[in-house]
């Protein structure tokens, strides 16, 4: 995977700075290709707001036309990523 696509890029005002492990394994699991992160950062269809976990780690999510990704703000570390339900995309890009 070619992070230095992504590195730097602004995600909901957050400079992206890496991939976690974790989410590195997700892309290769759930085939998520780097140019689908790409695209959620720079054409999201919707960012929702910051949440946080049991264990209170934030994260907010930036979905796009093909994958879902999450952005811990206070780092700047993509966390996860998994394809964009079909519908959920068709669903978003009917109300743009």
């Amino acid at each position: 995977i070619e992070k230095r696509k992504i590195i730097g890029l602004r995600a909901n005002n957050v400079s992206v700075s890496d991939i976690s492990q974790h989410a590195y394994e997700r892309f290769e699991e759930r085939n998520v290709t780097i140019e689908a992160v790409k695209d959620a950062i720079e054409h999201p269809l919707k960012t929702e707001p910051v949440k946080y976990d049991a264990d209170g780690r934030p994260s907010f999510k930036m979905i796009g036309k093909k994958a879902t990704i999450s952005v811990n703000p206070e780092t700047g570390v993509i966390v996860t990523a998994y394809p964009t339900h079909t519908k959920t995309a068709q669903k978003l890009m009917g109300r743009k």
